[in-house]
């Protein structure tokens, strides 16, 4: 993958720059709330992580955290 289809300019003030901020913002909250959960809270671990992706993930998703990531849009 190149440097040009990773990166992209988006002008501020824009509809686009405006949702980049509201994920960046869902993300910010949502990652530390989904890292302070243990192995055993697999259900709430699942509906933060669909919260974060924007979809719903299936009762065979399994995640242990601790996560990072850098958008959750993109992930």
């Amino acid at each position: 993958m190149s440097k040009d289809d990773r990166d992209k300019f988006i002008p501020r003030r824009t509809p686009e720059s405006a949702a980049t901020v509201a994920s960046v913002k869902l993300v910010m909250v949502i990652t530390p709330v989904l890292n302070r959960l243990t192995f055993d809270d697999a259900d709430k671990i699942r509906t933060m992580f669909s919260d974060l992706i924007g979809k719903k993930e299936d009762d065979s998703f399994l995640l242990i955290p601790p996560f990072y990531t850098s958008g959750g849009e993109r992930i």
